[in-house]
């Protein structure tokens, strides 16, 4: 598969404008972007400054939205128990779907099979896992300590993740690679449960219990899901991002601050939190629900915002990081050009990848360009539809402020995995299928057939990271 789809299909008679293509792809990327964002401020600001009429038929936007309360719900160790079952079969469905791959494939090839647990760190052990493991057992390492190999770029890996791998390893007196590497799986596993939970719960007081199912089921078999159970960070960030929320729903305002603190500490998405918490706060503080706030209250207000303070903690302890180890805040800036890596307008980015999957080598296109593609650009359909869906204001604020900068870099290698943890467009999807319980079945079909080809590319070595 060396060869290009582009090359296919002139073998074909069929021949494609590479420029057209990206030309195209950037102007359907900026309308819909520029259609959703219009349709989530009408949304929000409508009922506060009145609404147009005809402009709220043009955008075919509900302009009065009504939305959940996050009330009293059934007993949270209920809810716990029931999410983390589901959780933790649905990773061991993917653990065993990806033996059962490698068995195959190594009887077809004539290699000897191994048993599962032997087998198993071989199998889920790919592209950024070894270098977290790397960095539980060493830190971060400047170019001075390095006698071979790269590991002074892993600065570019955020800490949370390795850092409480490494503490794990104070558990006993001498870790070992494997050690770290299962300690990595089983953070991600308890991170995924309580990850679910918030989730479900978050859906259930916004949508109803049916919706929250559905969403639960549409987490678990999204096609990036395999991520989620191994020694990767979106598990982590998933949990954080999905507790953080929560409490900010509930008006715990510290409470989420810290909590996107630590998603900032987690990955570098983690500080766009400050957007929904902002929005959620305006929505919920000075515009008071559409009320009119009481004399008095601005300080009150000023002192609810202080929890958005807190969430840049993350990045700045992460800048620290780069600052003592290596003399430069921005270090991990200078070392993502090892990876060609920089970062751009997103529209640009997105129709580049376009190009890609028709001009690059089919077997990179068809695992990473064109499934980033799909993805991204679903993406952008349902921010479309968000908008004019009952959606709280702070969750299109993250939905779209999260299309932007996770798109921006130029070589976006790992786009499905990135978009996988984005929760308001599981909530959007739940409430979807709550509604059409058949567009519900096709859509978790679809779904789990993708992630089981997305499981079955990622043990055989494809470039899926």
């Amino acid at each position: 598969m060396n060869s290009t789809i582009m090359e296919d299909l002139a073998k074909q008679g069929i021949d494609v404008n590479i420029k057209a293509v990206g030309i195209v792809t950037e102007v359907l990327v900026l309308l819909l972007f520029v259609w959703g964002m219009a349709r989530a401020l009408y949304q929000w600001l409508s009922p506060k400054f009145g609404a147009v009429s005809w402009l709220g038929r043009l955008l075919r936007v509900e302009a009065q939205p009504s939305f959940g309360t996050v009330g009293q719900q059934e007993s949270p160790w209920r809810t716990l128990l029931l999410v983390s079952v589901l959780t933790l079969a649905s990773r061991f469905l993917i653990y065993g779907f990806g033996y059962l791959v490698c068995v195959n494939r190594a009887v077809s090839q004539g290699y000897p099979s191994y048993g599962f647990f032997e087998s198993f760190m071989n199998i889920w052990n790919r592209w950024d896992s070894p270098h977290y493991i790397d960095i539980a057992r060493d830190w971060y390492l400047t170019e001075a300590q390095v006698t071979q190999g790269d590991s002074y770029l892993f600065i570019v890996f955020f800490p949370l993740l390795p850092l409480l791998m490494r503490i794990s390893g104070l558990l006993v007196s001498n870790p070992t690679n494997v050690f770290y590497f299962f300690s990595g799986c089983v953070i991600s596993n308890i991170a995924m449960c309580l990850g679910c939970f918030y989730i479900f719960r978050l859906t259930q007081a916004e949508y109803g219990r049916r919706a929250a199912l559905w969403t639960l089921v549409l987490v678990l078999f999204t096609p990036a899901s395999l991520f989620f159970g191994i020694c990767y960070t979106e598990a982590l960030f998933l949990c954080l991002c999905a507790a953080f929320f929560w409490y900010l729903r509930r008006g715990r305002y510290v409470v989420a601050g810290l909590l996107g603190a630590l998603a900032a500490f987690t990955r570098s998405l983690g500080v766009l939190l400050v957007v929904p918490f902002f929005v959620e706060w305006m929505d919920t503080v000075v515009f008071a629900g559409g009320k009119k706030p009481e004399r008095g209250s601005f300080p009150g207000c000023l002192k609810k915002l202080l929890g958005i303070f807190i969430i840049p903690a993350g990045t700045l302890a992460y800048l620290a990081i780069n600052l003592i180890i290596y003399g430069n805040c921005l270090k991990f800036m200078e070392y993502q050009q090892h990876w060609s890596q920089s970062f751009s307008f997103f529209a640009s980015n997105i129709a580049g990848i376009a190009q890609r999957v028709f001009n690059y080598n089919k077997a990179i296109s068809l695992s990473t360009w064109l499934p980033e593609l799909i993805v991204i650009m679903g993406t952008l359909v349902l921010f479309v539809l968000a908008g004019g869906k009952k959606m709280r204001p702070s969750y299109l604020a993250y939905i779209a402020v999260y299309i932007v900068v996770a798109a921006a870099p130029s070589w976006l290698l790992s786009g499905v995995r990135y978009f996988a943890a984005l929760i308001p467009v599981y909530m959007l999807l739940g409430r979807f299928a709550d509604k059409r319980p058949a567009l519900g079945a096709l859509l978790t079909a679809l779904s789990a057939a993708a992630m089981f080809a997305y499981t079955a590319g990622f043990v055989c070595g494809a470039h899926i990271m």
